[in-house]
């Protein structure tokens, strides 16, 4: 498995107004460029995008153009919406022009079911032999994931409220075949991290708990931030958590907070507390429409 850095930098912030604590939609290309340079600074060295990221993949190209830097690139096929392996493959070629690349890191398929579209077999397997080191799937729920050997890396959600896909058994069973794990979701678009004030009225049922977490980080003399990464950590061990960021401070935070000491009770503490309350509270899926 390659390093992949302390984490892996997602970049949906680079190409949409991504996150329910974002309050200044994503960066101008300055911005963009400086926060992909900060990534490096940290010693991020793998980046996670998507066809669907706005325009996120133009403006890692213009960045890999400009700087150079030894950096692998995974990204994800559009939801193919009953396209086809050929949908696909024009998807591919679109993506690998924004981005000004000939190989990647991996190819994800954004949403499970693709995977068994008509012609995708023979899709993954040229992208297997001649664009890609790894392919996979980016699946909400462990019975989403394809059986399939050819499934080299899967990305899930997980969080300090969200374990039970961690722990699923097909999770495990990768694992142990030696499949590259991503996990996204650690911070909940932020959500952990709001000032409970601040939290949306829609999202109220989830202030008690955020609260609780908070001062949980606090007497543990550690960030929530660190305490969440922690959690998945210990959730996860082998896996690599895909973090984002949208002004150029937070790379190098969230690279002091993925090796700082957390003390092992706060670690536990958390994950009770997480599996006191029903996961979909946390989960973006079944969050109400902002009015």
């Amino acid at each position: 498995m390659p390093d992949a850095g302390p984490y892996v930098l997602g970049t949906v912030q680079l190409g949409l107004d991504y996150g329910i604590a974002n309050a200044t939609g994503h960066p101008g290309p300055g911005q963009a460029f400086a926060i992909l340079d900060a990534a490096r600074v940290a010693g991020v060295s793998t980046l996670d995008t998507a066809h669907a990221y706005g325009n996120s993949e133009s403006v890692i190209g213009a960045w890999l153009a400009s700087r150079r830097p030894a950096m692998e690139v995974i990204t994800k096929t559009p939801p193919l919406s009953g396209g086809d392996g050929d949908a696909a493959r024009r998807a591919l070629t679109e993506s690998l022009e924004h981005l000004g690349v000939r190989r990647l890191a991996g190819l994800l398929m954004h949403r499970a079911t693709d995977w068994k579209a008509p012609g995708m077999s023979a899709f993954i397997d040229d992208v297997l032999a001649h664009t890609a080191r790894a392919a996979g799937v980016s699946v909400y729920a462990a019975d989403e994931i394809p059986e399939d050997a050819r499934i080299g890396l899967l990305q899930i959600p997980a969080n300090i409220f969200t374990q039970s896909i961690a722990t699923a058994p097909a999770v495990t069973r990768l694992v142990a075949g030696g499949c590259r794990i991503h996990v996204r979701s650690v911070l909940v678009q932020g959500l952990l991290l709001m000032p409970p004030e601040r939290i949306p009225p829609r999202l109220v049922e989830t202030v008690p708990a955020v609260a609780r977490l908070q001062a949980m980080a606090r007497e543990a003399g550690c960030t929530t931030t660190a305490l969440a990464i922690a959690c998945v950590n210990s959730l996860l061990p082998t896996a690599e958590l895909v973090l984002g960021a949208d002004d150029p401070g937070q790379p190098c935070e969230l690279a002091a907070a993925c090796t700082s000491r957390v003390p092992p009770a706060a670690v536990e503490a958390a994950l009770a507390l997480g599996r006191s309350l029903p996961e979909r509270l946390f989960d973006p899926r079944f969050w109400p429409e902002a009015r």
